[in-house]
């Protein structure tokens, strides 16, 4: 999956550590690979349940990398929310 796939989730709600924590171990699931999730500095991606999550029961071939503080053009989904508000 080097190519920069792209998988996402749909869920009704507010989003929180355990959808975030949940998705996570179902996607490294499907694959035998190490896994690299580039994630943002959301607050539910730095709570307590998902700092023990990470020590306790991450999957083996799942690795977090937190893109660095105040980098809105690193993040895909901000581009991408930003092309379609510019769209409308």
């Amino acid at each position: 999956m080097s190519s920069g796939e792209f998988e996402d989730v749909m869920f009704s709600g507010i989003m929180s550590s355990k959808i975030f924590t949940d998705f996570v171990d179902e996607f490294s699931d499907k694959y035998d690979i190490e896994i690299v999730y580039i994630i943002d500095n959301a607050s539910f991606h730095k709570l307590k349940a998902v700092a023990e999550w990470m020590i306790n029961s991450k999957p083996k071939n799942a690795t977090l990398k937190f893109l660095p503080l105040y980098s809105t053009e690193l993040n895909r989904i901000r581009k991408l929310c930003h092309t379609v508000k510019h769209l409308s």
